[in-house]
């Protein structure tokens, strides 16, 4: 999505999935793009998000809209 390393989700925030029993890449994914989306709308409201994940995040791509800080998923 052009988003950078910011996004990534490092080993403090693994620990905190981990510590909730969360240990399966097919729950953690999920939540960490909802927590990247939802951060990014947080701080342009006036973003149009398309409807599919794939066209979301081609919209991102193409759009340059970094979030001004980093995102913890929980």
């Amino acid at each position: 999505m052009g988003l950078g390393d910011c996004t990534s989700p490092g080993e403090e925030a693994i620990a905190r999935f981990e510590s909730i029993s969360m240990t399966s890449e097919w729950d953690i994914v999920p939540t960490c793009l909802a927590a990247i989306l939802d951060a990014l709308l947080a701080e342009h409201p006036s973003l149009a998000m398309p409807d599919t994940l794939e066209e979301v995040c081609a919209y991102l791509y193409q759009h340059s809209l970094p979030p001004r800080r980093s995102i913890s998923p929980i």
